[in-house]
């Protein structure tokens, strides 16, 4: 029996529950979440099927909760891939 294919955010949020750096402050932490540096309801503007949202590894970043928490649906217009990305989504 052949088996599902497992989307692009799936496997960033196991390897985010292994732990490491959070790409916002930088600090070591256990656990990170991953975090959508456009956020979906950005996302669901430009693309209605939503495929983008779980398989655009560009648009992923790893953060601790804090950040993550913090960061909430927002776009943070000081991210260095926040031009490129919006960009990408307005020309789908």
């Amino acid at each position: 029996m052949a088996q599902k294919a497992k989307s692009k955010l799936f496997e960033w949020q196991q390897r985010a529950a292994l732990g490491g750096e959070c790409q916002k402050c930088r600090q070591w932490v256990s656990k990170l979440s991953v975090d959508h540096i456009l956020p979906d309801w950005f996302i669901r503007c430009f693309d209605p099927t939503d495929d983008m949202r779980f398989e655009d590894e560009e648009n992923f970043e790893m953060l601790c909760y804090v950040c993550n928490h913090i960061k909430s649906g927002r776009i943070d217009k000081f991210h260095p891939k926040i031009k490129h990305l919006i960009l990408k989504y307005i020309n789908l």
